[in-house]
């Protein structure tokens, strides 16, 4: 039995750590890691918590407290299941973070409560809280579980224990107090069934292609895969092989707080700035946004700082809608920490109701004071897979404008080139987080453009799809 070297503090309220910077940059690094954007966001809500934990658990007991599986093992093991675990002697201690506030269920994977070789004797709803500067990152251990307490919650349909917050304990010290009295606190569970050769290459070979592996079977199939080393390894190797079935998931509401490793992680996608595809393509970054004429590429750069109060007045002044885009658009270019073009896009954005304006608005701000709360930001990509039109690349662009607590998306696809058309049926479709399409348009061969447009709250999880034919690119983020 392990003794108390001291007395830990008594936690009346949520257990609050701060997160290292450099614990949320190594798990960065591991959203390349895994195949799917899912499996990808498990690796890195997980890292962050159970290094967070371990070291301050660490700094308050002498005895080794440490990850139940070691680095080389927890990328196979987080490409089919949520969660991670931590060793205090004999005592396993699980635990399962999110970023979603006040959660109201906490949902337990079954293979943490119901398979041997993972089962914990306590187990801890972690909620993270990622700010745009690392070093004010932070986590909350909400309250925890016994074994016993999980395996007499409801089960639901996705094989995940759902735990209600109400029923878990918020007094950790209780925790703390119960694992030097009682030591082991889990209840005795079934074994898992082996399997033959040919029938076990079968499994394997299901879950390698399915979205979801740990969903493609039934869970006592499932388990007798799972539960061993060597086979979770194998899984692994062969999806990260495949690549795969979506591209990698980037965070848009990074994007937003200007999160340079997010940044550069979009750009290692194919994600750019419209004036860098533009000037690429001989083309204007306007025309590639709106579909209108004009040369935008000029120089603006000498205007600046004389330029500002008359271009003020134009938007001011201007009816006509492309002279006001036009005079936001430059105001993007030269305004660079300008006082005056700062509150004149502030001004405009919130006085005007026509949201191609409110949008441009956003992303000029964006450009000239990245900080402000009401910047947007606009990326684009070129699509491979043979999607062009004739000479002319097939364009994706998102544009994200802040609306409080919600974010205005818009999705557009079009041609790169004044006068190029989509070709009929090319189809640009928007997936809920479950892959359930929630808007879908196509067009009829003779679009210039085609545009969705929807809010999101932080959290929420979407794919692009863009069809022709047999050809797809799939486009995955979360806001």
């Amino acid at each position: 039995m392990l003794s108390m070297q001291s007395p830990m503090p008594a936690q009346p309220e949520p257990l609050t750590l701060e997160i290292s910077p450099s614990v949320i940059t190594t798990a960065e690094t591991l959203i390349n890691c895994q195949s799917t954007p899912s499996a990808a966001w498990r690796a890195y809500y997980h890292h962050i918590a159970i290094a967070t934990l371990i070291t301050w658990l660490q700094a308050h007991r002498p005895e080794p407290i440490t990850p139940w599986l070691p680095p080389e093992e927890q990328r196979a093991f987080w490409e089919g299941v949520g969660g991670a675990a931590l060793q205090w002697g004999e005592v396993r201690i699980a635990l399962f973070a999110t970023e979603t506030e006040d959660l109201e269920t906490w949902e337990i994977p079954q293979e943490w409560v119901d398979l041997p070789a993972f089962v914990a004797d306590y187990y801890l709803a972690v909620e993270l809280h990622i700010e745009a500067d690392p070093a004010d990152s932070w986590l909350a251990v909400v309250g925890y579980a016994t074994h016993g307490m999980v395996r007499e919650s409801h089960r639901t349909e996705e094989h995940c224990y759902a735990l209600p917050r109400q029923a878990l304990v918020d007094d950790l010290y209780l925790l703390f107090l119960s694992q030097r009295l009682f030591g082991r606190r889990w209840s005795r569970v079934s074994a898992v069934p082996q399997f033959l050769p040919p029938v076990r290459e079968s499994l394997l070979a299901t879950c390698v292609a399915a979205g979801e592996p740990r969903l493609a079977l039934p869970f006592e199939q499932w388990g007798g895969l799972f539960s061993v080393a060597a086979w979770r390894s194998h899984l692994y190797r062969e999806r990260m092989a495949q690549g795969g079935r979506e591209g990698r998931i980037l965070s848009l509401g990074r994007w937003l707080r200007q999160w340079e490793s997010e940044i550069e992680q979009a750009i290692s996608q194919g994600w750019q700035g419209l004036e860098d595809i533009a000037n690429d393509f001989q083309s204007s970054e306007m025309s590639l946004a709106y579909r209108f004429g004009g040369d935008y590429r000029r120089q603006t750069g000498a205007w600046f700082p004389d330029a500002v109060p008359g271009v003020v007045e134009v938007l001011r002044s201007a009816a006509d809608k492309e002279t006001q885009l036009s005079a936001i658009y430059l105001l993007g270019q030269i305004g660079q920490g300008d006082g005056e073009a700062i509150a004149a896009l502030v001004a405009f954005q919130a006085s005007t109701r026509d949201v191609d304006l409110r949008r441009q608005a956003a992303v000029s701000l964006g450009k000239i004071d990245p900080s402000h709360p009401a910047a947007g930001i606009r990326r684009g990509k070129v699509l491979d897979l043979g999607l062009q039109v004739g000479d002319a690349p097939v364009v994706l662009v998102l544009t994200l404008l802040p609306e409080g607590e919600k974010t205005n998306i818009q999705i557009r696809l079009n041609p790169i080139g004044d006068r190029a058309l989509l070709p009929p049926d090319l189809g640009l479709i928007i997936e809920n987080g479950e892959g359930v399409v929630f808007q879908e348009v196509r067009s009829r061969g003779r679009d210039q453009a085609l545009q969705l447009a929807f809010r999101a709250d932080g959290g929420d999880r979407f794919t692009v799809v863009v069809l022709l034919g047999d050809r797809q690119v799939r486009e995955t983020f979360e806001l």
